[in-house]
């Protein structure tokens, strides 16, 4: 039955054997796997849509050359798995987990636990992940965002959790996109100009209401594409947020689903323009006031 499940024919470690390098085993009602093992060649496993537990994947570690584990929708509960050397990809989402504690895989380098029952990133020590790019927390039960502090993270997904408020981000310098949308975030607190490669963001249906919050995210020195549809703000506002989104982010290139277009910028630069100008103004206003009064007070 296992021969059955091998695909993706390819040389061995000698290059000049063959070996098939790929087993899929899904929706078998399986709880023992421990066959895959006899076929010592196997990089990339999929065994997906079963019953198996975490006990049940620790013979895997025996697949010298294995890559990639996926076994998503089994009863998988924690992350206690035995160091695989070369394991790269990890990908166990709806399964049962409830924390990130145990997880040792030295060379990892993309990590999904979506909609699993996680409410913290906890016993992740960065300096043990220093390879991990792609990390996916999707649908689980976090309401912050501290304990992710993995310097080389290039995207980073947290989509439809708990989240309201945005905690130790300011270590993500090498961030490139950062998913938030379906979460509780009222502020736009807790980014930082270190986080200066960061290009694409995305609170979508969240809890903001106030649209001066995107104002604080002109810490971003690289943010090209800002996704805000479904806030309070978005809904509620008569006149086109866009453009006043535009004022106090003029690097950005896309909003929302949207490019940027040529007329909107214009529009931001002569809102912008008009504000600087009136700010100008009051600010000369006030300073000749302090110095008619500081002169009545002399005489």
């Amino acid at each position: 039955m296992a021969a059955k499940c091998l695909t993706m024919l390819g040389k061995t470690g000698n290059a000049i054997e063959y070996a098939y390098l790929k087993i899929e085993a899904t929706n078998m009602d399986l709880n023992d796997i421990s066959v895959i093992t006899s076929f010592k060649y196997v990089e990339f496993v999929d065994v997906s849509g079963n019953h198996l537990s975490t006990e049940n994947l620790h013979c895997l570690t025996r697949l010298r050359n294995l890559l990639m584990l996926k076994a998503d929708g089994n009863i998988i509960t924690s992350l206690d798995l035995p160091p695989m050397s070369f394991l790269q990809v990890l990908i166990l989402s709806n399964n049962e987990i409830r924390n990130t504690a145990g997880l040792k895989e030295p060379i990892l380098e993309s990590l999904n636990l979506n909609y699993n029952l996680i409410t913290q990133v906890e016993d992740m020590e960065p300096d043990q992940f220093q390879h991990l790019r792609h990390l996916e927390l999707r649908g689980n039960a976090l309401t912050a965002t501290s304990g992710i502090s993995f310097v080389n993270l290039h995207s980073l997904y947290l989509a439809d959790n708990l989240i309201s408020r945005l905690e130790g981000l300011d270590v993500l310098e090498n961030l490139l996109r950062l998913h938030l949308r379906d979460n509780r975030l009222v502020k736009l607190n807790g980014f930082s100009n270190n986080m200066k490669h960061l290009k694409y963001l995305n609170v979508r249906n969240n809890l903001i209401e106030d649209m001066m919050e995107v104002k604080k995210l002109n810490v971003l020195p690289a943010l090209e594409t800002l996704v805000l549809l479904e806030n309070t703000f978005t809904r509620e506002t008569e006149e086109d947020y866009r453009v006043e989104v535009l004022v106090h982010l003029p690097k950005l290139r896309r909003i929302d689903k949207d490019p940027v277009q040529q007329d909107e910028i214009e529009e931001a630069e002569e809102r912008r323009a008009e504000r600087e100008e009136i700010a100008g103004e009051e600010g000369e206003e006030e300073e000749e006031e302090k110095e008619q009064s500081d002169s009545e007070n002399d005489d």
